[in-house]
């Protein structure tokens, strides 16, 4: 009876793989018309995507852009009531010419399991960032271009940035490219993020980059004075690129992928980058670095 119990289980695995293969093919190509549509509905069955679990189904939208997923949308109301669940929506991009203000940030609330956002020329960036930090809190990805922070204010507000990089603990890739924003926090809180922070590109002063480098204290010492050395005293904003590669080793079988190296490479103001070895584990400096460090 156990072995039965096992051949079946293991049948119907194999089914539910091939059938999750076949629909996720099937429901990632833009549905272009009516009629199109209306092949697919009256080609369902009871074997067909409609047969399947809600839970494959979701698992299966998880895969897809929000292009796609605004198609399926449209595709009958059953798909429709699915789109709309908020484990569907993983990835969300807010353009220029996209939905207003009171609907993006009704989008957000509705988006709990949000990773990745970018917000592309945007008049109304502070609003959406407070609702970031309010409702999105497992944000891994955040990519800002061309975005003022409300109609007539040039500069985002920091406090929202330093708040989202409080409270959403799984952000590691920041990109904000032509929006500024003033004060130190953010970079201060940058700095302290030591590993997780994985890529930064970003424009920054001379003190903000050298706040970020102060409290970088898993690069060390030495390399943070070279860091430091990149800054020439100007005022303006510069670009700051910062990445972090790992190197794994399989020597180990019982631990195939074990980080044997990680190293970051820092540029600022359109200097060379400085490549930086980085220890396995996380490394608070002394009081000593701390004192030295960025004067």
């Amino acid at each position: 009876m156990g072995t039965r119990h096992i051949e079946q289980t293991t049948c119907m695995r194999k089914r539910l793989k091939e059938t999750l293969e076949t629909s996720s093919t099937l429901l990632s190509h833009k549905i272009k018309n009516r009629q199109e549509k209306e092949i697919i509905i009256k080609n369902e069955n009871s074997t067909g995507i409609l047969s399947l679990p809600i839970e494959i189904l979701f698992e299966i939208f998880s895969y897809l852009g929000p292009q796609d997923l605004y198609s399926i949308r449209d595709v009958s109301k059953y798909f429709s009531r699915l789109v709309d669940e908020p484990s569907v929506w993983k990835t969300y991009e807010v353009k220029e010419n996209g939905p207003d203000t009171h609907e993006v940030i009704e989008q957000l609330k509705k988006m709990p399991l949000l990773e990745r956002i970018s917000i592309n020329r945007r008049p109304d960036c502070d609003d959406i960032l407070h609702q970031l930090s309010l409702t999105n809190r497992k944000l891994e990805r955040l990519n800002i271009v061309d975005c003022t922070g409300s109609t007539g204010k040039l500069y985002l507000r920091a406090i929202h940035l330093t708040r989202i990089l409080e409270r959403c603990r799984r952000l590691h890739t920041i990109h904000i490219l032509g929006s500024r924003f003033r004060g130190q926090k953010f970079y201060r809180l940058l700095g302290d993020m030591k590993t997780r922070l994985r890529t930064l590109s970003s424009q920054a002063t001379s003190s903000q980059f050298r706040t970020f480098v102060k409290h970088a204290y898993h690069l060390g010492e030495h390399n943070r004075e070279v860091m430091c050395a990149m800054c020439t005293g100007q005022k303006a904003w510069a670009p700051l690129r910062y990445f972090m590669l790992e190197r794994t080793y399989t020597s180990d079988q019982r631990r195939p992928f074990v980080p044997m190296r990680r190293t970051v490479l820092v540029s600022y103001f359109y200097s060379d980058f400085v490549s930086i070895d980085v220890s396995d584990n996380d490394r608070h400096a002394t009081t000593n670095e701390r004192l030295q460090s960025c004067p």
